[in-house]
């Protein structure tokens, strides 16, 4: 099996191997994917999580050498919502590439020069980004040790938030246009845990059902075809077009933010705890 990396700051996947087909998904710079076949224009190809679909060629980079390349280099995470990365550490410099939270880019050592780190993109090019908005990269599993619960349930609830006031976008996954599963499949991702991307739990992945009445944040709430991230004090944010983005809401009835509709239709509650 042939294997690529997404060398563009966010693939589209497609349902198809069409423009005008359904979008599933969007993959973001520096993801591994295989190549499972190829269609005129498209490579059919499938990610770590399991998602398979159709992009564009000239978004996948396949040369052995610039792969063999980009494997050498340590990696770090865009960790703002959306970053430039520079020609240089000058203010006024032109951009290279903008990069979405959750892309990776390589650095060659740890030095920092007037705030920033040179990175390295997969197609070889090279910028500068400021240090704040990067950080280490945590290898994606799907069966993650957890040293500090606490911590981890707040990185999952603060990853989530940064996402306030985005766009709906069916199949979206960054600030630019996000949907209810791709909010929560990043805010997990970001931590290095792999959930699935689709609002529901599937075997495999490391999300179970748990009761309700011990829900925590961090945890999902499963609607039927609609999935929230549980932020705490009886609140969940959600990615939903009814709100016209990424919104907050309340189990609380006496809440300005209740929602009866969405809390009557809980199906269940799950968690990786």
């Amino acid at each position: 099996m042939k294997l690529g990396v997404v060398k563009v700051n966010i693939a589209s996947l497609y349902l198809d191997a069409n423009r005008d087909s359904e979008l599933v998904d969007e993959v973001l710079h520096g993801t591994d994917v295989s190549i499972l076949s190829e269609k005129e224009d498209y490579y059919k190809i499938k990610t770590f999580y399991d998602y398979e679909g159709y992009v564009d060629k000239n978004c996948i980079e396949i040369c052995e050498n610039k792969l063999n390349k980009w494997n050498e280099f340590q990696k770090l995470t865009i960790q703002a919502n959306y970053i430039d990365a520079k020609v240089d550490t000058k203010v006024r410099s032109i951009k290279v590439e903008s990069l979405p939270k959750g892309a990776l880019v390589g650095i060659t050592d740890d030095i920092t020069c007037n705030g920033y780190k040179e990175i390295f993109l997969v197609d070889g090019r090279k910028g500068y980004i400021r240090k704040e908005f990067l950080k280490t990269y945590i290898k994606p599993t799907n069966t993650p040790v957890i040293l500090n619960e606490e911590i981890i349930r707040d990185n999952i609830v603060n990853n989530a938030l940064s996402y306030f006031g985005t766009q709906y976008k069916w199949g979206g996954k960054t600030s630019l246009g996000i949907d209810c599963s791709g909010l929560c499949f990043m805010s997990y991702l970001i931590e290095g845990i792999i959930i699935y991307r689709d609002a529901k739990i599937k075997a495999g992945f490391p999300i179970k059902e748990i009761d309700i009445g011990i829900i925590k944040k961090g945890d999902l709430i499963f609607f039927k075809e609609h999935v929230a991230l549980y932020i705490g004090r009886g609140e969940f944010i959600h990615s939903s077009y009814k709100n016209n983005g990424v919104y907050i809401n309340s189990l609380l009835s006496h809440k300005e933010n209740y929602s009866e509709k969405l809390h009557n239709s809980i199906i269940y509650v799950g968690s990786i705890f």
